[in-house]
């Protein structure tokens, strides 16, 4: 008599399958880590946040790896050698040297007999340092710095009458108030009667000041008449230029 074996249901085969994965688990999962391709895992199959810093190896990662910023600076290098040597600059300008020129030009200075006046200036021709104040000192220049200056004037007399003796001086201040300037620092002309029409008398002198200091020009006549200081051209001015220390 021939025996009839049962055929094996859907859920017998199910709790099979089950029950071996179960049993085999840890052997399933290696057995298909082992069958994964070479290289077949890549970007597009890693979760975000799958990589963390713990599961990445010390050292395997390069410069390139970071981004700008991520990484600290490092030591600074060894200073290199030194370059070449540019080009020369141009060359600035020279410093102005201290200069100032001021003169009659709208007016007329009368100078009485036996008189000796300030002469007081009208106009500044040149001044590049501050020298001449016309507004509150008419008659005088001012040094802005110590040092030697080149103190140069000029007066102009016009139709001088009478007879006897006119000229001037260079002056500035001194401790007990307004001195001459040593040595060649006055002009004297005597005419005799008669007048003359037209005298020039320049002045030129190399004087030590200091900062501040103030220099003027004096006109004076001896005669018994009264005459002028004219403001011709140029020809009655007072100037004072800086030389040196």
């Amino acid at each position: 008599m021939k025996r009839f074996l049962p055929s094996p249901s859907y859920a017998n085969v199910v709790s099979t399958i089950c029950l071996f994965l179960l049993i085999g688990g840890g052997g399933a999962y290696a057995a298909t880590q082992v069958l994964l391709p070479k290289n077949s895992v890549g970007t597009k199959q890693l979760k975000k946040g799958a990589v963390t810093a713990a599961k990445v190896k010390l050292g395997s990662l390069i410069a390139k790896d970071f981004k700008a910023g991520e990484l600290p600076a490092g030591p600074p290098g060894a200073t290199g050698p030194q370059g070449p040597a540019g080009p020369a600059g141009s060359a600035g300008a020279p410093e102005a040297v201290p200069h100032a020129r001021i003169r009659l030009r709208s007016h007329e200075l009368t100078i009485g007999n036996n008189e000796a006046p300030r002469i007081s200036f009208d106009q500044v021709v040149e001044d590049n340092a501050g020298m001449a104040d016309l507004l509150n000192h008419p008659t005088t220049l001012q040094a802005p710095r110590s040092g030697l200056y080149l103190v140069g004037a000029n007066l102009e007399w016009y139709n001088l009458a009478g007879e006897g003796r006119v000229g001037g001086s260079l002056e500035v201040p001194n401790p007990d108030g307004v001195g001459f300037v040593p040595d060649k620092s006055q002009s004297v002309y005597d005419y005799v009667k008669g007048g003359v029409q037209y005298l020039g008398q320049p002045f030129s002198e190399v004087i030590r000041l200091s900062a501040g200091q103030f220099v003027t020009l004096v006109a004076y006549q001896l005669t018994g008449a009264t005459n002028t200081v004219s403001d011709v051209d140029s020809g009655t001015y007072l100037e004072l230029t800086y030389l040196g220390p």
